[in-house]
C-alpha cells in the first residue's frame, strides 16, 4: 500500500508524502492538532485513544506495522478527539489527505485495499465496544494486556494507567485485576512493564 501511495514528481521526489519517525511516548497527532494526513505504520507500534466528554482517555486500539490511521474522514473512522501516540519507537509513511483522496479516486485497486484495512479497524473497534458493554473488568484487563503485548513479544512496556485506559476502568481497579492475575501466575508486574508468563491461561480469561 505504501508504494501505491507514493506518487513522484518529475524530479523523482515524493509529492505530498513523507516518512516520519517518533520515539516511544511521542504524539503523532492530538485534538489540539487533528490529523490532516493519512498514516501507514511502517515499523513499531502506535496507540490510538479518544477523549470522552468528561476529558478521560480511552485507548481504543494498538496498531502494528501495516495499519492505516489518521484522517479517515471519508470512511467514518477517526475523529477530532483522537490521540495517536507512539507505544514504541516507530516510523510511519504520511501522505496529505487531499492527495490520498485523489489517488484513491483514480486507483480502484488502492481503494479496495484501503477500504479493507479500514474495515478491519472497524471490526476491531466493534469488538472493543462489545467488551466494554458486556465483559467484566478482569476479562477486559486480560484482553488489554494481550493486545498491548501483541504477537511479537510477551512483554507489555506500559503503566497500570495505560492498561486502565485500554480496559475502560479506573487505575486502582485495573491494578487490583492485574495483581489477581499475577497471583494466579499468568503475568508478572514490573516497573512500567507487564511480563506475560502464561499466555494461554491469560487468553482463556480474556475470552470469558
Amino acid at each position: 500500500m505504501v508504494q501505491a501511495l507514493q506518487p513522484t514528481t518529475n524530479n523523482g521526489h515524493s509529492e505530498g508524502a513523507v516518512v516520519i519517525e517518533r520515539k516511544a511516548r511521542e504524539r503523532l497527532y492530538s485534538p489540539l492538532r487533528p490529523p490532516c494526513s493519512l498514516y501507514v505504520l511502517l515499523e513499531g507500534r502506535v496507540s490510538v485513544a479518544r477523549l470522552t466528554r468528561d476529558g478521560k482517555r480511552l485507548v481504543t486500539e494498538v496498531l502494528d506495522a501495516g495499519d492505516v490511521f489518521g484522517d479517515l474522514s471519508f470512511s467514518g473512522v477517526g475523529s477530532d478527539s483522537e490521540i495517536a501516540e507512539a507505544l514504541t519507537d516507530c516510523r510511519a509513511f504520511v501522505v496529505d489527505s487531499r492527495r490520498a483522496k485523489d489517488l484513491i479516486a483514480s486507483d480502484p485497486e488502492l481503494a479496495v485495499r484501503l477500504l479493507s484495512a479500514v474495515a478491519n479497524r472497524l471490526n476491531s473497534m466493534c469488538g472493543r465496544l462489545e467488551e466494554f458493554a458486556f465483559s467484566p473488568v478482569e476479562t477486559r484487563v486480560a484482553s488489554a494486556v494481550l493486545r498491548i503485548a501483541g504477537s511479537t513479544g510477551r512483554t507489555a512496556p506500559v503503566s497500570h494507567q495505560f492498561v486502565a485506559e485500554m480496559a475502560g476502568t479506573y487505575r486502582e481497579t485495573a491494578t487490583r485485576a492485574l495483581k489477581g492475575l499475577q497471583m494466579r501466575e499468568m503475568l508478572r508486574l514490573g516497573r512500567c512493564a507487564i511480563e506475560i508468563e502464561d499466555p494461554h491461561a491469560l487468553a482463556a480469561v480474556a475470552t470469558t
